[in-house]
């Protein structure tokens, strides 16, 4: 089971979380040095990467992703109780856009600035996933065709957006609602998902936000007309830079959100966006190749809704302004060539790899490096685990017949998939087993009045 040892100096939710910022450092840190190794021999790393850090849950999950979660849960898990004791819920909803991000650092910290920062705190993961070596993983992906974003409608009443097959982009979008380009997938599409996307913000005037990526219920939204039980990835351009957010609300139009720091006004971005039951997680990459990892957006408790509609831009809304934005959207992949809706007889629920699907099932011995791989399961061809946890919700990564899973991924794999017994929730919940929440970490005196916590954080 992966924990987090927090040692007696960080007692407050505030220290802990500038820990665990540091923690999820330490692993982004390692796959990217991983990532230079994949870059330096791309023909030969290629499709190891795929299984490092790019594969989908649903046809198996990858490495990386699978130790880095109970890291991002419990970073929203600390985040949630210091937002509880400043911030009623109602208080929290109705903040104007022009605060979030201000409080937002005033609650939780700067996390560009902390993560930077060591720390006395551990976590087995972060030291098993450094074990994990590129050549021991074997398999390919599957042939994977992006969007034809000519397939989709377009509305364009300032006529600003210009549709190729593989790019939406716009120069002199404003604010009022109504520009957007969408498709309809049909009720109840997109449950659990995992979509690469290419973002750019080239100029902004007026601090302007605008929509990117976006599933929703409703053919005609916009982040303010139609915000309800929907998702999306936003920018909100600063002067020479901007910012990525991760943005949800649910059917009660409770926002929750997530940023990255500054980012070069007009560098491309490559988005890895994945909803996984209740966690919202988009991963931030500076390469087309998702070598070079820089920031992780977390959002926890989402909604459960089911989604129709998706959209590849879409204006801000809610009012009008002078805020000339250009940018686009680009290479749009929802990642789900390869799955089919399960059929088999089995116990199991979720998907099943095509017959024919190059990387469904990899065999081998041993690779030199002590990790041995007779079998890699795929989510959906599940069998009892005799724990009373299924594979397909466990993301079997790389699950060997043998008793020992191999000297390599043993720890690793025993930090991800609890294997004592007792149910499904009881292995996630054992991912993390942190200490008794502090109650020290009020930040004000009434409530919207927050103030920067003091810069004596223990690490």
């Amino acid at each position: 089971m992966a924990e987090i040892a927090y040692p007696s100096t960080i007692k407050t939710d505030y220290d802990k979380l500038c820990a665990v910022y540091s923690l999820i450092e330490q692993m982004r840190l390692e796959h990217n040095r991983k990532g230079a190794i994949a870059r330096g021999d791309w023909p030969k790393y290629r499709d190891k990467w795929y299984l490092y850090a790019i594969r989908p849950k649903r046809l198996g999950g990858n490495v990386f992703s699978g130790v880095l979660e109970p890291l991002l849960k419990e970073q929203n898990r600390l985040r949630e109780s210091i937002r509880e004791l400043n911030f009623t819920q109602e208080q929290w909803n109705v903040l104007p856009d022009e605060d979030k991000y201000d409080t937002f650092v005033q609650l939780f910290g700067d996390k560009e600035e902390l993560k930077a920062e060591p720390t006395e705190a551990s976590c087995i993961s972060v030291d098993s996933l450094k074990e994990v070596t590129l050549e021991s993983l074997e398999g390919a992906p599957p042939p994977d065709p992006i969007e034809d974003f000519t397939t989709y409608t377009e509305d364009d009443p300032e006529s600003v957006v210009t549709v190729t097959s593989s790019k939406i982009s716009w120069s002199g979008l404003d604010r009022p609602a109504g520009t957007r380009v969408y498709a309809d997938k049909g009720a109840g599409h997109f449950g659990d998902f995992e979509h690469l996307i290419t973002v750019q913000c080239s100029e902004s005037i007026g601090g302007h936000y605008s929509v990117y990526w976006m599933l929703c219920n409703s053919p005609s939204g916009d982040h303010y007309t139609y915000p309800n039980n929907s998702v999306h990835v936003e920018t909100h351009a600063v002067s020479n830079y901007y910012r990525i957010i991760l943005q949800e609300f649910d059917d009660e139009n409770n926002p929750q959100y997530d940023y990255t720091g500054l980012l070069d006004l007009g560098a491309a971005y490559y988005l890895t966006i994945e909803r996984d039951g209740t966690d919202l997680t988009c991963k931030v990459y500076a390469d087309s190749e998702r070598t070079n990892l820089m920031n992780t957006l977390y959002l926890t408790n989402v909604t459960e809704t089911t989604f129709r509609y998706i959209y590849g831009m879409s204006s801000y809304g809610g009012g009008s302004g002078d805020w000339d934005m250009a940018g686009y959207s680009e290479n749009l992949d929802l990642q789900e060539a390869g799955v089919t809706e399960k059929t088999s007889s089995d116990s199991g629920t979720g998907t099943d790899i095509k017959a024919g699907y190059p990387g469904g099932e990899i065999t081998g011995s041993e690779s030199g490096s002590g990790v041995e791989y007779s079998s890699l399961v795929a989510v959906g061809m599940a069998f009892d685990a005799g724990s009373g946890v299924e594979t397909s919700i466990l993301v079997p990564i790389f699950f060997s017949s043998d008793a020992g899973l191999g000297s390599e991924l043993a720890r690793l794999l025993k930090g991800i998939h609890a294997d004592d017994g007792g149910s499904g929730s009881d292995a996630l919940k054992a991912i993390i087993r942190a200490a008794d929440s502090s109650s020290d970490m009020r930040l004000h005196d009434s409530p919207g009045q927050a103030r920067i916590p003091s810069k004596g954080v223990n690490l």
